[in-house]
C-alpha cells in the first residue's frame, strides 16, 4: 500500500515516501473527516422554549420545555419552526403554573483514578501542551521517581496501600506547592483505585518513595511528575458530595424541567477542579470528549437544566403554584470542534464511537482503542513528521497531502485502511480478523 500511494501521488508529491500504516492511516482519516465536516457544516436555526415560574417570596424556577411526541422538534429535541415556537409560547405568558414534582438525590463522586499512560498523555497535553509525554515519564521511571510508564491500567495493587504514608512523604518533599492539599489527606481512606483484581500486567503510574533532588528534573519532567503526584494524593481526599434537585412544573398543558446542584462537600474537587469524576467525562457519540461537541451537535453551556447544571434552586414544594413568563430563545447549531492533541488521543482510545456497523461497534466497546498506550503518541508524531498533519495553535488539522492520501485510499478495497473498523478488529483478534478480511 505504501508503494502504491507513493507511485500514485508522485505527480503531486515528487520526492519521498508516502506511508500507509494499520494505525496511522485510520488516525489520519479521523482528522481529515473532522476537517471536512467543519468545512461542509451548514448552520441552522433552532428555538428553545423556556419558562420561568414566579413563586412567592421572590422565588423563581426557570426550566426548558420537555418535548412531546407530537411536538415540532428535530432529533435533538429542538423546535425548528419559529412560528411554532411562538405559537407554543403565547398562551403560556401570564398563565398559572404548578410544581408537578420535586426530586432530591444526594450523590457522591469518588476521585478520578490514577493515570494510565494514555490518560497521562491527554492530561499533559491539555494542561501544558506537552506532546512527548512518554519520553519524559520514561526518564522519571529510569530515575526511580515513578513506576513503570507504559501502563494501560488505572488501578493499584492492594498490597501497595501500606506504602502510602512513605509515598505521600516523598510527594510532600518533592512537591512543596502541594503542602496544603496533602494536609487534608486521610491515609486510612481506601479509594476505588486499590483493586488488585483489575490489574493484568502493569498497574497505574504512581510516584515512588524516592524524592527528586533539587534541580534533578527538567521543567517538563517536573510538570508531569506533579500531575502523577496530584492524582495519587487525590485518592486520600474525601469524595465530592452534592445534592441534586430536579424540579418539573406544568402550565397550559406543557411540562418544563430544571435541575440544580448544591455542593455538600467539595472534597477532592476543591483541590483539582480541572478533573472530573471517572465516568463523568464521556465522548459524544459522534464527537470528542466533553466540551468538544460532535457532528453539528448543539452545546448549550447556558442551558437552564442538565445533569451537570451548577444552578442553586430555591426551596419549592410539590403542587405549589405561581405565574409563568415564557421566552423563545433563538439559537444556531455549531459545527464539531477541530481536533486537539488530547482529543485525538481520546478518539484513538474510544475508536468504537466511529464504527458504523452496530455489531462491530458493540464488540469494540471493550477494546482500549487502536494502537497501544506506548505507540499512540509516536504514531501521531509520525503523522506530523511526514506532513500529513499540522498544528494550528492547539488545533490538529490535516494538510493537503494528508487529504490526498485519504482520498486515494477511500475508494474500492483500499478503504479498509481508512476506516477504523478493520484495524480495531485486528486489535481484538488479529488472526481471525485477517482471515475474514482475506
Amino acid at each position: 500500500m505504501t508503494r502504491f500511494v507513493t507511485v500514485s501521488l508522485r505527480e503531486v508529491y515528487e520526492t519521498g515516501i508516502i506511508s500507509v500504516g494499520r494505525v496511522q492511516t485510520p488516525t489520519l482519516g479521523l482528522v481529515v473527516t473532522r476537517d471536512r465536516e467543519i468545512r461542509d457544516f451548514i448552520p441552522s436555526l433552532y428555538f428553545d422554549l423556556t419558562a420561568t415560574l414566579a413563586l412567592g417570596g421572590d422565588r423563581k424556577i426557570t426550566g426548558r420545555r420537555v418535548p412531546k411526541d407530537s411536538s415540532p422538534v428535530d432529533e435533538h429535541g429542538h423546535i425548528t419552526d419559529r412560528d411554532a415556537a411562538h405559537k407554543l409560547a403565547q398562551p403560556l405568558e401570564g398563565a398559572d403554573g404548578t410544581i408537578a414534582s420535586v426530586a432530591k438525590k444526594t450523590r457522591k463522586a469518588p476521585p478520578p483514578l490514577p493515570y494510565s499512560l494514555s490518560k497521562l498523555q491527554m492530561a499533559a497535553s491539555k494542561k501544558y501542551d506537552i506532546t512527548d509525554t512518554l519520553v519524559h515519564v520514561q526518564k522519571l521511571y529510569e530515575s526511580a521517581y515513578v513506576t513503570y510508564p507504559r501502563a494501560g491500567c488505572e488501578y493499584i495493587p492492594e498490597e501497595h496501600f501500606t506504602e502510602a504514608p512513605k509515598v505521600v512523604d516523598a510527594i510532600r518533599a518533592g512537591c512543596p506547592d502541594m503542602a496544603d492539599m496533602i494536609h487534608g489527606v486521610d491515609l486510612t481512606r481506601k479509594s476505588l483505585a486499590w483493586d488488585t483484581s483489575k490489574i493484568s500486567e502493569h498497574h497505574a503510574i504512581i510516584p515512588t518513595t524516592r524524592v527528586p533532588v533539587e534541580g534533578a528534573l527538567s521543567d517538563t519532567e517536573r510538570k508531569i511528575y506533579g500531575l502523577i503526584c496530584s492524582r495519587y494524593v487525590l485518592q486520600f481526599l474525601a469524595d465530592y458530595e452534592y445534592e441534586e434537585t430536579s424540579v418539573e412544573f406544568e402550565a397550559n398543558g406543557e411540562l418544563f424541567k430544571t435541575t440544580g446542584r448544591t455542593v455538600i462537600n467539595l472534597g477532592w474537587q476543591g483541590w483539582d477542579k480541572q478533573d472530573e469524576p471517572d465516568g463523568h467525562i464521556k465522548l459524544e457519540e459522534k464527537g470528542e470528549n466533553s466540551g468538544d461537541g460532535g457532528d453539528g451537535e448543539t452545546r448549550d453551556s447556558d442551558a437552564p437544566y442538565g445533569a451537570d447544571a451548577p444552578d442553586i434552586l430555591p426551596p419549592v414544594r410539590q403542587d405549589e403554584a405561581g405565574v409563568v413568563h415564557a421566552v423563545v430563545l433563538e439559537k444556531t447549531t455549531r459545527p464539531p470542534s477541530p481536533y486537539t492533541y488530547h482529543s485525538l488521543l481520546a478518539s484513538m482510545n474510544n475508536i468504537h464511537l466511529f464504527v458504523k456497523d452496530p455489531q462491530i461497534r458493540a464488540k469494540l466497546k471493550e477494546v482500549q482503542g487502536i494502537g497501544t498506550e506506548a505507540t499512540q503518541e509516536n504514531i501521531i508524531g509520525v503523522l506530523f513528521k511526514r506532513g500529513y498533519l499540522a498544528k494550528r495553535k492547539k488545533q490538529v488539522v490535516s494538510t493537503e497531502l494528508g487529504k490526498l492520501l485519504i482520498d486515494l485510499l477511500s475508494t474500492g478495497k483500499a478503504s479498509v485502511m481508512v476506516n477504523p473498523d478493520m484495524t480495531a478488529l485486528w486489535e481484538v483478534r488479529p488472526d481471525r480478523a485477517m482471515c475474514e478480511a482475506a
